[in-house]
This record gives C-alpha cells, sequence and structure tokens, in this order.
C-alpha cells in the first residue's frame, strides 16, 4: 500500500486557502465543484477493483481527493486536469508518491488522441509539477511550465491497451461528449463518474430509452448511486449529483457501435414522429427505408410507434442483422 500523507482539503477554508496561494479560483467554467465528503470517496473508490499497479486514468481529478484514495489503493494513477494551478497543487500533493503521473490538458482532446493515436502523450510524475509556476488567469498547457526537469523519463504515454479503468467526476456541461469518448476505448473495463443525477436517471432509467441510454447500453451495464447532496461538495453545485457505475460487456459491445450510431440518428433525429417517418425524413441515410421496414418485423419493432417506445435489445438485433455500409463515417450520438 501506498505511503500517503492524509489528505487536506477536505475542508472549505483549506481549499479556499491553497487556491489563494497558488493565486488561483475555482472556475465555473470548467463546471469545478469538489467533492469534500471523505466516506462518500472512500465508497467510490470500492467501487473500482484495480490489481496492484494497475493504470487507472482519473478525469478531472481537481485537488486529488478521489485520487488519494485511489493511490492508497496501489493503482498506478494517471491523471488529466485542464487547470495548471490544481496541477500544481497535486504535484505538491502526490510529489512522493511513485505511480502518480498528471498530464495538463483538455481530457476531451487527450481521449480524440487516445483514438487516432492508440495513447495519450503528455503524463509527467507529479513531481513534476510541484515547482510549477501559474499566473493568474493561465490557460491549461501541454505540460507545466516550469520544464527544468529534462530527465530522458520526464514524459510518457499512457497505451489505450492499458487503459481498463476510467473514473472521474466528470465536468456537467460536456457529460456526454465524455462518456461517449470514454466507452469508444476498446479494452475498457469498468468505471467510476460522479455526474448531475438527472443525466444518471436518463441513462439508468430502464423505462427511458433514449438514443443516449442506447447507445452507452451496448458498451456494458451502467448502475446508479446514491443521491449525493450538494453540501458534499465546494462550492456546492445548483443540481443534485449522483454516482454513474459501468461495467463493460464481457464479450465487447452487443453490436457494431458505428452502425448503431447511425440506426440511432436515423431514427432519434426528429420529435413526435413514428420510427419509420423519422427514416423517411432522415437526411442521411445509411440503409434504405425498405431495408429497415422488412428488417424491423424480425426484430419486434413497431414501425408505426415513437423511437423512444422501443426496447433496447430490438435496437441491437436490427443493428446486427444491417449490412455495414462501405460509406458510414464514426461520429458521436
Amino acid at each position: 500500500m501506498a505511503k500517503l500523507d492524509p489528505f487536506l482539503y477536505f475542508s472549505r477554508s483549506r481549499i479556499r486557502s491553497v487556491l489563494s496561494e497558488h493565486q488561483a479560483a475555482v472556475r465555473k467554467r470548467w463546471s469545478q465543484n469538489f467533492l469534500i465528503e471523505p466516506g462518500i470517496l472512500s465508497r467510490l473508490a470500492d467501487l473500482l477493483t484495480p490489481a496492484a499497479n494497475q493504470p487507472v486514468l482519473e478525469i478531472g481529478p481537481g485537488l486529488g481527493a478521489l485520487s488519494w484514495q485511489l493511490l492508497h489503493r496501489d493503482a498506478a494513477l494517471y491523471m488529466i486536469e485542464i487547470d495548471p494551478a490544481l496541477c500544481c497543487i497535486l504535484g505538491q500533493t502526490f510529489a512522493g508518491v511513485d505511480n502518480c503521473f498528471i498530464s495538463n490538458q483538455d481530457a476531451l482532446l487527450a481521449l480524440r488522441e487516445l483514438r487516432l493515436n492508440a495513447a495519450i502523450a503528455g503524463f509527467r510524475h507529479a513531481s513534476a509539477y510541484q515547482k510549477q509556476a501559474v499566473q493568474p488567469g493561465a490557460e491549461f498547457t501541454n505540460g507545466p511550465t516550469d520544464q527544468t526537469n529534462t530527465a530522458p523519463d520526464t514524459y510518457r504515454s499512457l497505451a489505450g491497451s492499458d487503459v481498463r479503468i476510467v473514473c472521474g467526476n466528470l465536468p456537467y456541461h460536456i457529460s456526454s461528449p465524455l462518456l461517449l469518448a470514454i466507452v469508444a476505448i476498446q479494452t475498457l473495463q469498468q468505471g467510476v463518474f460522479v455526474l448531475q443525477k438527472e443525466y444518471v436517471d436518463r441513462i439508468t432509467n430502464k423505462a427511458a430509452n433514449n438514443s443516449l441510454a442506447v447507445y452507452l447500453a451496448n458498451f456494458g451495464h451502467w448502475t446508479a448511486g446514491a443521491p449525493l447532496g450538494a453540501a458534499n461538495f465546494y462550492p456546492a453545485p445548483s443540481v443534485a449529483s449522483a454516482a454513474l457505475r459501468f461495467a463493460a460487456h464481457p464479450g465487447g459491445p452487443l453490436c457494431l457501435p458505428v452502425s448503431l450510431e447511425h440506426l440511432l440518428r436515423m431514427s432519434f433525429h426528429t420529435r413526435r414522429k413514428t420510427v419509420l417517418n423519422s427514416w423517411k425524413l432522415a437526411q442521411f441515410k445509411a440503409w434504405s427505408v425498405d431495408q429497415l421496414v422488412d428488417l424491423a418485423s424480425i426484430c419486434a419493432i413497431d414501425c408505426s410507434a415513437r423511437a423512444e417506445s422501443i426496447a433496447k435489445e430490438s435496437w441491437y438485433e436490427l443493428c446486427k442483422r444491417l449490412p455495414v455500409p462501405q460509406n458510414m463515417r464514426n461520429e458521436s450520438v
């Protein structure tokens, strides 16, 4: 078990103090709401089961409260943090921990890099950030502004084949793009995220078959945790939050994600329309309407119903029966 100093930033006064020391402040535009309840953080970490020294990718670690719990469980932690001031605080907190690496960049761009290049570059050991000079109002860089450490092993990449566990207190304003990018990681096995409760309900409510819920459930099981009240965060958010747990299907996605993506785009793009009318009105048709209608009857899909009333399993069955067109483009639902 890693030897860690006690975590300091559970109190609001300490958080305000350390931010002031670094000429920093809470950034609303980055949806910074730090989880400060130790019991909740411990339970979140317990939901993940990394082996000793197994890489865990954490998105938006903030001040490092969940990071501390994961390092305490001997994970090899790779953190992506957009705020350079927080990177500096993280560096000071975890400088003495061997398996702790930080990359100061936009998580969406990093996940896009992972998809294109099969790796995320730009990680440095936490100790490289502890003396980072942060100017007031500074934006993220691609590493610390203090470049004095030039040892050959200073920078490292996280290979996509090593990314099996992802977690984070995700920014509410980009929740969907982040989750879509995360499930695109082919080796992903499990994850735990803190999100807006209404958003978590939208994904996990079995009665709600919206396109996002259908698409995400293709990759694995999503389970909602207990609501997290605003008092568990600093600053307190204006909405309730909840944990969202992910466990990948053992055999991988139930159907081809790119085919499902286009099927859902064709089926859900109009409101208050039947499935058949949505298919007819779709601008980009990956398949002909006749093809879809012929196969829909086999998959228990009523074309006179609205897309939201169709069971997830029926969409997956239809997707598996459809040919893969040559002109498909892989986009996000």
